[in-house]
Order: structure tokens, then C-alpha cells, then sequence
């Protein structure tokens, strides 16, 4: 029910469902990763962060919970954290590059939304920073096309998120 109510845009009565759910079966996370998508989709971010750790808690062999907690971690402007869980999905063999790319691509975008922020604002080392970052992610990502999927989540370890 949670589900359905959730496609049909109807989030405050998903979350009502769901807790529900959680209430009769506390140990199915993604009960909790489909409550976490409603909170996200009403702002609630902390909320969502906080279900999605329950979720990993009980399942963390799911790449896409890591994946999942990533996006909700740039859109916080968490950078750092966010490349930190791209890295624990990057390891886990069931996750495919699509995944990692989007994850990727996100971070490098929100990267280059902060370098233009800092250069309008006038720090400009700031700016050079952010800017260098997001570089380092596209070269990756063009990178990756060509590489196998062992040297590629390598590649992605070695990334440093300064932010």
C-alpha cells in the first residue's frame, strides 16, 4: 500500500504505510529504503539518512542502499561522506557501473555548482579547488568506458573528496 500510495505522489500517507509495515515487520529494510525515498521526497533529509541506515543495518550487502545513501549525502552538501559510501559500493561485486557513474556524475555536478557559488562569491582558491575536484571526476568517468570494471572501482578508491 505504501508503495502504490507512494507512485501516486500521495508521500504524508506512503509514510503512514509504511510505518505501519515497519511496525508488524521491523526487519525488512527496504520497508525502511522505501520509507526513506518519501522523506527525501518531502525534504525530510535527516529522516531519510536515518532510514537508510536501518535499512544498511540490517542488509548492508545491497550496493544501492550505499548508492542511495550517497545521492542523499550530495544533496545535503556532505561531499566527503558521500565519496566514502560511493567507495563501499564501487567494492561490492553486485553493483553495476551504471550506478556508480550516476553517483559519480552527481557528485562532479554539485562539485561544479560549489566552484561557481565560491568564484561569484570571490574566493577564488575555493573555486580552483572545487573546479580541480570535479575535473579529477570527469577524467574518471570518461576513463571508465575504457578501463574493466576491476581497474575502474580501483581508480575510484584512489579518489580523494577534499571537501
Amino acid at each position: 500500500l505504501g508503495y502504490i500510495l507512494q507512485k501516486k505522489g500521495d508521500q504524508k500517507g506512503a509514510l503512514q504505510a509504511f510505518k505501519t509495515a515497519i511496525g508488524i515487520d521491523k526487519h525488512h529494510a527496504y520497508t525502511y529504503i522505501l520509507r526513506a525515498v518519501s522523506h527525501y521526497k518531502i525534504g525530510e533529509y535527516s529522516l531519510a539518512l536515518h532510514d537508510i541506515d536501518k535499512a544498511i543495518s540490517i542488509d548492508g550487502k545491497v550496493p544501492t542502499y550505499y548508492i542511495l545513501k550517497s545521492q542523499l549525502l550530495i544533496e545535503m552538501d556532505k561531499l566527503k561522506d558521500a565519496l566514502k559510501y560511493i567507495k563501499i559500493a564501487s567494492k561490492m561485486g553486485d553493483c553495476g557501473c551504471e550506478e556508480i557513474d550516476f553517483a559519480i556524475t552527481a557528485l562532479r555536478r554539485k562539485l561544479v555548482d560549489r566552484a561557481y557559488r565560491k568564484k561569484y562569491k570571490g574566493d577564488l582558491a575555493g573555486y580552483e579547488k572545487d573546479k580541480e575536484e570535479a575535473k579529477s571526476l570527469r577524467k574518471l568517468l570518461r576513463k571508465a568506458t575504457d578501463r574493466s570494471k576491476t581497474k575502474y572501482y580501483k581508480k575510484i578508491d584512489e579518489l580523494k573528496c577534499k571537501s
